[in-house]
C-alpha cells in the first residue's frame, strides 16, 4: 500500500466541502476515476469524525451532546457522533442535495457505535415485529402510521448492522428503545437551552465501525448513481470537475 491519494481525494481541503466539490463526481465514479476506497476514505474522515458543520460555532456543545448521549448508551463519547445535513451543512439524501441545514426545520440525525445496545434494540425490535403481527400490539395515532413498513425495512438494516431507535415504539414492552428515544427528546431539550433549536435528535446505532463505514459509503454510492436528484442537485452533479 502506497501513501498516495487520488486526484479526486487530493483535491478535498475544506473541512466542509461545498455541494460544487461533487461535480462530476457521478460521472468520474462510473469511469472508475473516482474510486469505493475514495469515498470510503472520505467517509471516515469527513462524515463519521471531526466537528459537525452544524456544530462548528459550538464545538465544546458538540461535545456536550456526545457526552449527553454516551451515557444513556453506557459508551465513549468517541463512538457517537453526527450524520445527515448537520455534518457537511447540506443533505447528500436522494432527491434533497444540496438542501442546506436548518436547525429550526433539519433534525440532528446522530449514529452510535454500541455492539450491545445494537443487540438489546434487535432482541426489542423482534418482540414488537412479533407482537404486531400476531395482533397483539396495535398502532395507535399518527406517530405508529409507519410500522408497516418498519415491520418489513428494520430486518434488511439489521442484516447490514444498524437500527433506528425511533423505528421501535415507546411503550412498557421495549424498555432500552424507551429509554433511549427518552433521552433524546431530553437532549433536543438540553440544546434549546444553549440556544440550539432544532427539530429533533435522533439516533441510528450500529453494531460496530465496519458497519457503519460500509453503510455510509454505500450511501456515497447510491447518492452519486441516483436519479432523483433535484434540479439544483442534478445542475451540480452534471457540472464538469
Amino acid at each position: 500500500m502506497t501513501l498516495q491519494a487520488s486526484e479526486w481525494g487530493s483535491g478535498i481541503v475544506d473541512p466542509y466541502p461545498a455541494p460544487t466539490m461533487w461535480a462530476g463526481a457521478a460521472v468520474h465514479y462510473e469511469n472508475r476515476e473516482l474510486r469505493f476506497d475514495d469515498l470510503k476514505r472520505f467517509a471516515s474522515l469527513w462524515i463519521m469524525e471531526g466537528i459537525p458543520y452544524g456544530f462548528r460555532s459550538k464545538p465544546m456543545l458538540y461535545a456536550y451532546l456526545r457526552e449527553f448521549i454516551s451515557k444513556g448508551l453506557e459508551g465513549p463519547p468517541c463512538l457517537v457522533t453526527v450524520v445527515g445535513s448537520g455534518r457537511l451543512g447540506y443533505s447528500l439524501a436522494s432527491g434533497k442535495f444540496p438542501q442546506v441545514f436548518d436547525s429550526t426545520s433539519s433534525d440532528v440525525d446522530c449514529a452510535a457505535i454500541s455492539a450491545e445496545t445494537f443487540a438489546i434494540l434487535s432482541g426489542e425490535f423482534w418482540k414488537w415485529r412479533k407482537l404486531y403481527r400476531s395482533g397483539k400490539i396495535q398502532p395507535s395515532g399518527n406517530k405508529d402510521r409507519f410500522w408497516p413498513s418498519n415491520s418489513e425495512e428494520v430486518p434488511e438494516n439489521l442484516k447490514k448492522g444498524f437500527i433506528n431507535t425511533n423505528r421501535i415504539p415507546n411503550r412498557d414492552d421495549f424498555p432500552a428503545a424507551s429509554q433511549i428515544n427518552n433521552m433524546l427528546s431530553s437532549a433536543t431539550n438540553e440544546l434549546a437551552l444553549q440556544g440550539v433549536h432544532v427539530k429533533a435528535v435522533t439516533l441510528r446505532v450500529y453494531r460496530d465501525w465496519p458497519s457503519m463505514l460500509r453503510q455510509v459509503t454505500s450511501s456515497l454510492v447510491a447518492f452519486l448513481r441516483s436519479e432523483k436528484h433535484s434540479d439544483a442537485g442534478r445542475a451540480i452533479l452534471q457540472q464538469p470537475s
